[in-house]
Formats: C-alpha cells, sequence, structure tokens
C-alpha cells in the first residue's frame, strides 16, 4: 500500500484563504495606480490519488483493450447515525471521475489523481492572465466544470465515513464515436466532460449517466426452504423463484467480480490552512476487480 504522511484511506478537509483580482471591475476613473484585491475563505481538501489493481482475465475480450473505470462515492450512514440502505445510498451516488485505462491480460494497477478528474475545473484564470496567454492554445475549461475545491464534502473532526464505489466496464460498449466532420473542428475547451459534455462532440459515453446508480439495484433469488414443509413443497414442484432486495453495497459489489467498494474518512480540520501546507498526498486503495 501506498501512502502520503497520513493514514491510508482518510482525507482532511479544511478551510484556505484566496486571492481574487478587481481589476476588471474597478472603475478607472478613481484608480490610485494600486491593485485591487478581495481575499475569501473557502473550503479545500488535500490533493489525493486513487490506487485501482484490476486483474484482466484471458477470456475478457476487447478490440480496444480498454477499461472504462467509474468511481463514486456516497455517505454510509444518515442524519441520526443509521446505516443507509442501498435503495437509499444509490440516490446519494455522486460521480467522482470517469476514465479510460488500457489494461492488459493480468494485474494492471492504475493510479489516478484527483486533479485529473473529469468532473472538475481549477481556479479560474483572471483576465489578464487570458490577455498574456496563447491565443492559439486550448482555453482553460471555458469556465465550465465542478469547483475542484469542492470535489470532497467537508467531514467532522471525528471522521465522517464515506463509501466508495469503483466500476470497470469494457470500453468497447462504452464507447461513442463522433462524424468525421465533427472530429475536423478542433476543440477550443479542456471541459470535464461529466459535468459539461464536449463542445462540438457527442456526449462520450454510450451508458446512461449515473450507471449503474440510474436504476434500483438487482435483487437476489430466494432459494426454496429446506425440509417437507407445504411452502417447501410447493416452491420445489413448481419451481417458484422469489427474489429479495438487496440491504447494502458489499452485497451488492460482492456479486459483480467487476465492483468493489470501501469505506473511507472525511475528516475536516477547522482551521484555516495556507496553501503551501496542502502538498501532502493520501491514497484510497481497492483490490482487485475483474474487467467485465
Amino acid at each position: 500500500m501506498s501512502k502520503g504522511n497520513g493514514p491510508l484511506n482518510q482525507l482532511r478537509t479544511f478551510w484556505t484563504k484566496k486571492k481574487f483580482e478587481l481589476a476588471p471591475s474597478v472603475d478607472k476613473s478613481t484608480d490610485q495606480g494600486g491593485d485591487a484585491h478581495i481575499c475569501a475563505v473557502h473550503l479545500a481538501h488535500e490533493p489525493f490519488t486513487f490506487k485501482i489493481t484490476i486483474e484482466r482475465k484471458s477470456c475478457a475480450k476487447s478490440k480496444s483493450g480498454k477499461g472504462t473505470i467509474r468511481i463514486f462515492m456516497a455517505p454510509r450512514f444518515d442524519e441520526k447515525g443509521r446505516r443507509l440502505h442501498l435503495k437509499e445510498q444509490r440516490r446519494l451516488m455522486f460521480k467522482l471521475d470517469s476514465f479510460q485505462a488500457k489494461l492488459r491480460v493480468g494485474r494492471n494497477i492504475i493510479t489516478r489523481r484527483s486533479h485529473d478528474s473529469s468532473l472538475t475545473k481549477p481556479w479560474t484564470k483572471s483576465l489578464r492572465d487570458y490577455e498574456h496567454a496563447d491565443p492559439t492554445g486550448a482555453a482553460d475549461f471555458c469556465g465550465c466544470g465542478y469547483p475542484q475545491h469542492l470535489y470532497i464534502p467537508k467531514g467532522n473532526t471525528k471522521g465522517m465515513p464515506f463509501d466508495l464505489f469503483v466500476m470497470v466496464t469494457n470500453y468497447d460498449e462504452d464507447h461513442v464515436p463522433n462524424h468525421p466532420k465533427d472530429l475536423e473542428i478542433p476543440e477550443t475547451c479542456n471541459s470535464p466532460y461529466i459535468f459539461c459534455g464536449l463542445p462540438k462532440r457527442r456526449y462520450p459515453d454510450a451508458r446512461p449517466m449515473g450507471y449503474p446508480w440510474d436504476r434500483p439495484p438487482y435483487k437476489t433469488p430466494i432459494p426454496c426452504l429446506p425440509g417437507h414443509s407445504f411452502a417447501s413443497t410447493i416452491c420445489k414442484s413448481f419451481n417458484i423463484v422469489f427474489f429479495k432486495p438487496i440491504d447494502s453495497l458489499e452485497q451488492f459489489v460482492a456479486r459483480a467480480p467487476n465492483m468493489k467498494s470501501i469505506v473511507f474518512d472525511i475528516k475536516h480540520i477547522d482551521k484555516l490552512i495556507g496553501h503551501h501546507q496542502q502538498e501532502r498526498r493520501s491514497y484510497w486503495e481497492t483490490t482487485s476487480m475483474e474487467q467485465a
């Protein structure tokens, strides 16, 4: 297991301060020659890295040799401290990332930095930064995307438990082809596609948004009761199959080799911490999964 200076599978949120330039909004007629700024305190979190181990079987056929990795998180308990039933928890699942990775037959170890998420965008540049930027380059996200500093929800001082869910699917079944004419149009934005899609492109995922949590979880069959009771005899004679809902996330992932979940904590430090102290790396690690 790899980890930084802190414990494995624990993230920390805190307060930090950022300076914003107000020059574009200042009345130049009263300009005294100085720079105009404002400081704002906001929530932030330490950068972290996902570490995922995927075991691809030789029978997992894929022309591209790629898998789509989807990462979700959700609170583990409700506001009264009771464990959330899966039918409730699935509605609280929110997507942290989705990306493609090349998977060879055998064991694959994949790392993914939180800053590389397909959901978030960094702080927007000031107008002065854009004035001196290369006009031929792609714009930084064109202002679209979920704020990177709000990527992780605020924890508590004891450590708030959350469930992390990871799923891998066959990229061949997820890929959405674009029209050749559309591909001739240059991309002008580095958009995080989960939140924004891609400019002048089709949404790059054939699965429904929120998949697999866009639907109720499957139910498990109940075997016939042993013995010779009336109910057991009828069940066996007519091959009647009853189903029951799955109660927990652990039961859900146990029946699918391409899914895995772990529990992690978010601990909040109720202090103002400068940007220079945000360099510790935490790691989230899952055990092996199999490509679908």
